[in-house]
């Protein structure tokens, strides 16, 4: 059944948003230390740390200190060799460094190489193109000169 209108209701008996701002001096909204009065004195209410928060969060967790240790110090480790793998690439004398330098010199050795080849085998194409042609014109002067 449902309660009489004269009866108060559960819900009646907290204050409105409105009644709230009512009760405090110009009609202002409650202050963070009203709200957390308010919080502390609610019934199943309880305020955590930041600190005890981590800690509770640590405990729950499935992670091993030992693995963990182990991990952040291969991170470390591959951080650091990063770090140095980038300051070697400007020192001109290591060995990784002559490696790529031989291997340049190699590479443009062979592209001269190659263009020097190309522009033997373009002179040899001119000279078969103008060899060829000194044939048919002299096939042509003996067709004209047999003719008479």
């Amino acid at each position: 059944m449902r309660p009489s209108s004269g009866v108060a209701s559960s819900r009646a008996s907290k204050p409105s948003r409105a009644g709230l701002r009512s009760a405090l001096p110009g009609g202002r909204p409650p202050a963070y230390a009203d709200k957390k009065s308010e919080a502390l004195k609610a019934k199943n209410m309880i305020v955590v740390s930041y600190s005890d928060l981590e800690i509770i969060k640590d405990m729950c967790s499935d992670s091993n200190p030992v693995l963990d240790h182990v991990r952040n110090r291969e991170v470390a480790r591959k951080e650091l060799h990063q770090v140095s793998q980038k300051k070697i690439t400007a020192w001109p004398n290591t060995i990784q460094a002559d490696r790529l330098k031989k291997e340049e010199d190699r590479i443009k050795k062979l592209e001269q190489e190659e263009m020097s080849r190309r522009q033997i085998d373009d002179m040899e194409e001119a000279l078969r193109v103008s060899q060829r042609q000194a044939q048919l014109d002299r096939a042509n002067k003996m067709l004209h000169d047999n003719q008479d």
